[in-house]
């Protein structure tokens, strides 16, 4: 799997970055002349537009695994991953979902809407 499909884009990585959410990522969109590059964040170059790129599993470091009694819930439903905070005894919270085909940027998605609360 290419890694461009294991981190959420360019655009969603520099929401993160500008509402404060700081993620320890291995991986790093750099902006640079070459044009847009997704490198491993040891690799040795000079840009300044860089943008911490979560894979799956670091952004489920930093979810919240409940809220308000609603648990985490990520579903794999026909090639796109859904992610919500549900519970059985409840409705969803406002009923927000996030569906894509790359589960890091549904749940980047995710922990931006969850940061505007």
């Amino acid at each position: 799997m290419k890694p461009e499909n294991q981190v959420p884009t360019l655009e969603t990585c520099k929401k993160l970055q500008e509402a404060g959410i700081e993620i320890d990522a291995y991986f790093e969109w750099v902006i640079g002349n070459r044009g847009v590059l997704l490198l491993p964040e040891d690799w040795d170059g000079h840009y300044t537009n860089l943008y911490p790129a979560p894979t799956a599993q670091e952004l489920l470091e930093v979810m919240p695994d409940e809220i308000k009694g609603n648990s985490l819930k990520i579903e794999n439903s026909d090639g796109c991953f859904e992610t919500t905070y549900y519970s059985y005894r409840s409705s969803n919270i406002e009923d927000k979902y996030y569906c894509n085909e790359n589960l890091a940027e549904a749940l980047a998605q995710m922990l931006l809407w969850l940061k505007e609360e």
